[in-house]
């Protein structure tokens, strides 16, 4: 790190994103524990950030919280009763231990505070309150508008052949359920869209008030073109070939007529004896837990490493990382 707390990787990326204003994004999943490995993707935004405003960019820093995403997992440590909720938006499922409003709230909370405590000067969206708030509306239109452009791109990029009546949009059905539900007919004056869910039933969804929400891929794309993203890093198993960022390249360039924001790509952090760091699998260590023993600088260096596009493994053997 030089002096001025900004890594030179991070000027370097600042300088290769030109004049502003920029919008620097970071997206998590809150369908479980949010770790320290989680945690390198923000602070590689924040230094991007600040190396930007440190050239006398204008630059809005945002966390995307990704809390309307469907349970596809329950985590670990959550009762199996909660596979019931599957499908469902996590902004939908009540917090399993009740002390906060949703399941979603249940695992952001903890980590928001972690960025508060560590004095990172960053703005919080809920994705769930992004669509219900009208933000995302007109990308929404315009993917449904753009169905068979953009099942194409999937198709092409994935090499997998999308189901009959595939669609960019999950309608949320009666039942709280964002999967399996066939979209039949779009209403764009009104916003809406005609459905059947998996159970034969009509329904009807109202894209400009979170009624549901674009599939990830598609979503990821629609998000750069609402937010007016700039600058986005990702892990690597975002951007291995055919991933989720060569098909939301594509689907920027050729159906939202949005550049590709500037990216950089980060390696995982893992736990040495244990492997790489997985809410999914229970191998976490969480922000909170090491700042009770490690002042804010410390655990930024120790996520960040020298350089985040290489591996970092945390040996915890001595209870205290060296």
């Amino acid at each position: 790190m030089r002096s001025n707390a900004i890594p030179e990787w991070a000027e370097q990326v600042a300088e290769g994103l030109g004049e502003g204003p920029h919008v620097v994004v970071s997206g998590i999943s809150t369908s479980g524990h949010i770790h320290a490995g989680n945690l390198r993707e923000v602070l590689v935004a924040e230094a991007v950030a600040n190396a930007l405003r440190a050239r006398g960019e204008e630059v809005r820093f945002v966390f995307h919280a990704d809390t309307i995403d469907p349970l596809r997992k329950v985590a670990p440590g959550i009762p199996q009763s909660f596979g019931r909720y599957m499908g469902h938006s996590l902004s939908h499922i009540p917090d399993p231990e009740g002390c906060h409003p949703s399941y979603a709230e249940h695992f952001l909370a903890p980590f928001e505070e972690a960025l508060e405590e560590m004095g990172m000067e960053v703005e919080v969206l809920r994705s769930h309150e992004l669509y219900e708030g009208g933000v995302y509306t007109e990308v929404t239109r315009e993917a449904i508008e753009h169905t068979e452009e953009l099942r194409r791109i999937m198709q092409e990029v994935t090499g997998r052949r999308m189901p009959e009546g595939w669609s960019p949009y999950l309608p949320r059905a009666a039942s709280g359920d964002l999967t399996g539900n066939r979209v039949v007919e779009h209403l764009p004056e009104e916003s809406k869209v005609r459905f059947v869910d998996r159970e034969g039933n009509e329904g009807v969804a109202d894209y400009s008030k979170g009624e549901g929400k674009l599939g990830w891929r598609v979503e990821l794309a629609a998000r750069w073109k609402a937010l007016g993203v700039t600058f986005e890093p990702f892990g690597k198993d975002h951007t291995s070939r055919g991933g989720s960022t060569d098909t939301a390249d594509r689907m920027a360039r050729e159906v939202f007529r949005y550049p590709v924001p500037g990216r950089y790509e980060y390696e995982w952090i893992g736990l040495k004896g244990r492997g790489d760091m997985s809410s999914s699998r229970g191998i976490v260590v969480l922000p909170k837990d090491l700042l009770r023993i490690m002042p804010p600088d410390a655990l930024r260096r120790m996520v960040l490493g020298r350089d985040p596009s290489r591996r970092a493994d945390l040996d915890l053997e001595g209870g205290f990382p060296r």
